[in-house]
């Protein structure tokens, strides 16, 4: 089965690391890959772990969310509606760690190439979605002070126009 230890896999990942101008920060004792990937809002850590089961891949984008304090009711209501309409992918909030959490899978079953490309437009995406989508929404609702509604209204990403990713 395929998995993070694949020099194949791990060629890949670091090509694509070099291609988008991404920065390799770890080989983690774990078996999982971390990259700091600079976006257009934020730097985001991204993290490839293989799920038990050997067959998926797990890719967590974490950015930098620290919202006062009396806005983590609006923040989470936000990330309930988001989580409602993906189509893919779950949302996770760390409030004591101030920060968001967007996870997505990515499946490596054992008849395919572990350098597929699959895992990078999974890892491309999972950037996109929290620089273009999330860290755009919460930092509104955050800073900006306006409901969750209104948030996925301006950013033109309201529950009534789209299923997300």
């Amino acid at each position: 089965m395929p998995d993070l230890s694949s020099p194949l896999l791990v060629e890949s990942v670091e090509r694509a690391t070099q291609d988008y101008g991404w920065r390799l920060s770890n080989h983690n004792p774990d078996g999982s890959i971390t990259l700091r990937v600079a976006g257009d809002w934020s730097d985001y850590d991204l993290t490839l772990r293989t799920l038990p089961d050997h067959d998926s891949i797990e890719i967590s984008c974490v950015f930098a969310l620290a919202p006062p304090r009396e806005r983590w009711i609006e923040v989470s209501k936000l990330a309930d509606s988001l989580n409602r309409n993906f189509h893919r992918g779950l949302l996770e909030l760390r409030i004591k760690e101030d920060h968001g959490t967007y996870k997505d899978w990515v499946s490596m079953a054992a008849s395919r190439s572990p350098c597929d490309l699959d895992l990078i437009e999974a890892m491309r995406s999972a950037v996109g979605t929290c620089d273009m989508l999330l860290f755009p929404a919460f930092h509104c609702v955050a800073w900006a002070e306006i409901n969750a509604e209104t948030a996925l209204d301006r950013l033109n990403f309201g529950p009534t126009s789209h299923q997300f990713h």
